[in-house]
């Protein structure tokens, strides 16, 4: 639904409280004071601000000044998703602690690097918000959007084979009679010695 302003003409999407184009005051929304169109309106009349000097001009909106600088947002999203790197990179490495014999302890912290990587990307995501709405540092917005999509996707993959390692190194036992072979004990010297034996 479209709306006329009475006194200078142009067309307004919305019923406001004042014309942004003359500063007319409308009516409360009981009186009709303002037309409804419904034809499109003129694109030579839409946006053009009457002549400054005639009665009940409004005085110019501030526009927002663009200053050129990348906004913190932006920013902040490129850091998460640095930050991100750091438990994915220990959730992986901690496959390799060989010499570390507490698995209990390992599965535990990667689970832990895991879940700490998904709360990261998570925030990266959220954060760095829609690239479109970016003016300065696209680059950045799009490498954050990129690294956190891929370090989320990581770390689910991560948390579930953790988890997994986690029930196969308590359960392995009970499930050799269903896949013929003891599970926990491969795992096991695979964690402690990098070999499956």
């Amino acid at each position: 639904m479209k709306y006329k302003c009475p006194q200078c003409g142009n067309i307004l999407d919305t019923a406001p409280r004042f014309c942004p184009f003359c500063g007319v005051e409308f009516a409360a929304p009981k009186k009709v004071d303002i037309q409804v169109v419904e034809e499109q309106p003129d694109p030579a009349t839409v946006g053009v601000l009457p002549d400054q000097n005639s009665e009940g001009a409004a005085p110019e909106e501030p526009v927002e000044e663009d200053d050129g600088k990348i906004k913190p947002r932006t920013i902040v999203g490129f850091a998460f998703a640095l930050l991100t790197l750091l438990p994915i990179v220990f959730a992986v490495l901690d496959v390799f602690m060989f010499g570390v014999t507490n698995l209990d302890l390992r599965c535990g912290l990667g689970i832990a690097a895991s879940g700490l990587a998904f709360v990261f990307s998570i925030v990266t995501l959220a954060v760095t918000g829609k690239v479109s709405e970016v003016k300065h540092g696209k680059g950045f917005a799009i490498t954050s959007l990129i690294l956190g999509i891929i370090l989320l996707l990581l770390s689910l993959l991560f948390m579930a084979v953790w988890i997994l390692a986690f029930i196969f190194l308590k359960a392995g036992s009970l499930l050799e009679g269903f896949i013929g072979f003891d599970i926990a004990e491969y795992l096991r010297n695979f964690l402690l010695t990098g070999k499956f034996q």
